[in-house]
């Protein structure tokens, strides 16, 4: 009798398993083994894009356009595309409220979509730290801002967290989610007091609210979803980013806590590490950067300089250190202006490096968006504005492949 129920209980796994492959097209999920980021059983190697609207282009039922955009990254070898995983901004989100069905058909037609051409989605599921707060002002009438969004209670975290789990609950068991991102850049709001800018404290995030917040939402993500990998979002760190916490720290017992003197001062190699670990903190899975030329911001033990992408090997180190495969979620330089074609020294050797395997997988900022915007132009890519930039970048997906 025990034999015949282990038989049946196997039997009855096998068949859910062979279910959930068939409605997935068998495709596996990314998975991390040391370092690395596989699927199936060959390592995962890409350069992708930032296709930032392209869910809310869905959502407002601007599918050919979407679509489009698809298959021209596709045409470069791009098979990873990093995009909003909500809205930007508070107009459209109470379609999220008031909508549902319209609002999960918009990411069940981005995913098919993105997935005939062969290309997995990162949805950014909170991009923008101040939009939830924004919409709790608009649609709730209560001063929330991004300190509330980050404590639980409030309406803003609350709304967060069902959103969150509302889409990842639905996406658990789908592999055309490469990996779950939790927001854009919350690390770059950290520890800038009220002497840099005089506001309200909650309108001033302190960097261990925002680590709080980054385990709140994995902790929830990974208790929802045992298949995808989970990261942060954040920005590489600024180039006084411990600094400027330790200054925060010092005066934590004051009468006025945010108010005190910035310490402008520059990490040192083993203070970038530290901050990196910080801001990666478990659950997280993936190391999550962003890379784009220093200009005077560059790191104290390296020249400045905006032809050659001089921080890359170091926070390769950085994350072999951590034990956390590297996701350079966004890097660029401007590469149009006045109507044409700049060179982009510094992509070029950001992509002869990641092209070598300085990291698995980096994400070109951006792809045929927002080109009358005159702060997106400079740094939006597409076949027509940059053939040349394009032509490279094809070329380095091909010998990625090769090498696989």
């Amino acid at each position: 009798m025990r034999w015949g129920i282990l038989t049946l209980t196997l039997l009855l796994l096998a068949t859910i398993a062979l279910a959930q492959s068939e409605q997935t097209g068998g495709k596996p999920f990314l998975k991390i083994r040391g370092n690395r980021l596989y699927l199936g059983d060959k390592p995962f190697h890409n350069v992708g894009a930032n296709l930032p609207d392209l869910f809310e282009r869905f959502l407002r039922g601007e599918d050919e356009k979407a679509i489009r955009s698809l298959k021209t990254a596709r045409e470069v070898g791009i098979r990873v595309a990093r995009c909003f995983g909500s809205t930007w901004g508070p107009e459209l989100f109470p379609i999220f409220e008031n909508d549902r069905e319209r609002w999960l058909s918009a990411y069940d037609r981005m995913l098919a979509a993105a997935d005939r051409e062969g290309i997995y989605v990162i949805p950014s599921l909170l991009f923008n730290a101040n939009m939830l707060p924004w919409h709790v002002q608009r649609n709730r009438r209560k001063d929330e801002h991004i300190v509330d969004f980050l404590t639980p209670g409030s309406l803003a975290n609350d709304l967060a967290v069902t959103y969150v789990t509302t889409i990842v609950e639905r996406y658990k068991n789908d592999p055309r989610i490469l990996m779950w991102e939790i927001g854009n850049e919350y690390n770059l709001e950290a520890d800038l007091s009220k002497q840099w800018k005089d506001r309200l404290a909650n309108q001033i995030p302190t960097s261990d609210q925002i680590r709080a917040f980054l385990i709140q939402m994995a902790t929830l993500i990974k208790r929802i979803d045992k298949n995808h990998p989970v990261t942060s979002g954040n920005s590489d760190m600024r180039s006084y980013a411990w600094h400027i916490r330790q200054a925060r720290l010092k005066n934590r017992n004051a009468p006025d806590p945010l108010n005190y003197p910035m310490d402008w001062t520059k990490d040192s190699y083993e203070q970038y590490v530290e901050m990196l670990r910080f801001f990666n903190p478990p659950p997280l899975d993936v190391l999550s950067v962003h890379l784009y030329p220093p200009g005077r911001d560059h790191a104290a033990w390296l020249p400045q300089d905006d032809n050659r992408s001089l921080m890359l090997p170091w926070t390769r180190r950085a994350a072999d250190r951590l034990k956390m495969p590297l996701l350079v979620g966004e890097f660029a330089q401007k590469v149009w202006e006045s109507g044409k074609e700049l060179e982009a020294h510094w992509v070029k050797d950001f992509l002869r490096q990641v092209r070598e395997g300085a990291a698995p997988i980096a994400l070109i900022w951006s792809w045929e968006f927002d080109e009358e915007n005159p702060t997106q132009s400079p740094y939006t890519v597409s076949r027509e504005r940059t053939p040349n930039l394009l032509r490279l970048l094809t070329e380095t997906n091909r010998a990625i492949a090769g090498k696989r």
